[in-house]
């Protein structure tokens, strides 16, 4: 998965982290062991904590022409697929 957008007309529903969990779902099903992720800094807010509440951890920035194409750069997150997620209550 290179990007996940969801349409601002859909957003705030629950749509993302949907789509989020199924595809670490399918990666940890494959055998990865770890993913990344960058969140462009123009959209850093709902992204970052997209990621965050998913459990993803802050892996550094990068500095570049990111998704805007306006040198705004990336902020990294990294998951580590061998420790496997707490249930949810």
């Amino acid at each position: 998965m290179r990007h996940l957008v969801v349409h601002p007309a859909y957003r705030r529903l629950g749509i993302g982290a949907h789509l989020l969990e199924a595809a670490v779902g399918h990666a940890r099903d494959v055998g990865f062991r770890e993913l990344g992720a960058g969140a462009d800094a123009a959209l850093q807010g709902p992204a970052c904590g997209l990621l965050e509440a998913a459990g993803w951890a802050p892996a550094g920035e990068q500095q570049g022409p990111g998704v805007c194409g306006l040198g705004c750069g990336v902020r990294r997150y990294a998951l580590d697929l061998t420790r496997r997620p707490a249930k949810k209550a």
